[in-house]
């Protein structure tokens, strides 16, 4: 959820980032958006934490949770990924 807020932070604001200068009081909003990279590398590492829940699900043959985990994935090589650990 935190990382969708980001991404709606880059696309509706961060064209303030740009003409903001230091002596506006809101400059501190627009400055912790994140660029397009470190929500690509947010998405990453989510990506992994999901995988490793999968593989811990896979395990313990919790099949019910497994399917939850994969709706959340952001990259589509991920799932396919996961599609491998399945078989």
């Amino acid at each position: 959820m935190m990382i969708d807020q980001e991404t709606f932070r880059l696309e509706n604001w961060e064209q303030l980032k740009q003409f903001r200068s230091k002596m506006v009081p809101d400059y501190f909003l627009s400055e912790s958006i994140k660029d397009q990279s470190q929500i690509q590398t947010e998405k990453k590492e989510v990506d992994k934490l999901l995988l490793n829940a999968i593989r811990l699900c896979l395990i313990k043959e919790d099949f019910q949770k497994l399917f939850s985990y994969m709706d959340m994935f952001y990259f589509t090589h991920s799932l396919k990924l996961v599609e491998k650990m399945c078989e």
